[in-house]
C-alpha cells in the first residue's frame, strides 16, 4: 500500500512540475519568426512605461517595422500575474499609447505602436 501511495504522490509531483512549465525568450523569438516577424533587439531605457521593472524583472525589448514589443519572462504564472498587478497600478493614472497586451504561462508582452498595426500577437502566440 506504501509503494502505491509513493507512486500516486510522484505522478502528481510530476504533473504539477509539468503545469508550471514556462515559456522561454527563444521559444517566444521563434514564434514570432514562424510568422514572418524578425524581431531586432533595442535599447530600452529605465524611465519608459513598458520598458519598467515588472515585479522585479526587466524585459527584453524589440522592434519591428516601428512597433516595440515588451517581452518579459518571470519565474511562473504568479509572477507575470504579480508583473501585470505592478504595471496596472503604476500606470492606472497615466495616459498610455496604443498597447496590445499578451498573457500565457510565464510570458508577459507589450506591444505598442502609434497607429493601427496589423499584428495579432494574439494569433501569433497562439500555439506557444
Amino acid at each position: 500500500m506504501k509503494k502505491i501511495f509513493l507512486l500516486f504522490f510522484v505522478l502528481m509531483l510530476l504533473t504539477a512540475c509539468n503545469n508550471q512549465e514556462g515559456i522561454s525568450l527563444q521559444a517566444t523569438l521563434d514564434t514570432f519568426e514562424e510568422n514572418g516577424i524578425q524581431l531586432e533587439e533595442v535599447r530600452n531605457g529605465d524611465s519608459e512605461t513598458f520598458g519598467m521593472k515588472l515585479n522585479g524583472v526587466k524585459p527584453s525589448t524589440y522592434s519591428f517595422n516601428n512597433e516595440t514589443f515588451f517581452i518579459y519572462i518571470f519565474n511562473d504564472i504568479e509572477e507575470r500575474k504579480e508583473g501585470w498587478e505592478d504595471f496596472y497600478n503604476l500606470t492606472a493614472s497615466k495616459n498610455t499609447v496604443n498597447y496590445d497586451k499578451f498573457e500565457e504561462k510565464n510570458l508577459l508582452i507589450f506591444h505598442v505602436y502609434d497607429t493601427k498595426s496589423n499584428i495579432n500577437i494574439n494569433q501569433i502566440l497562439d500555439n506557444l
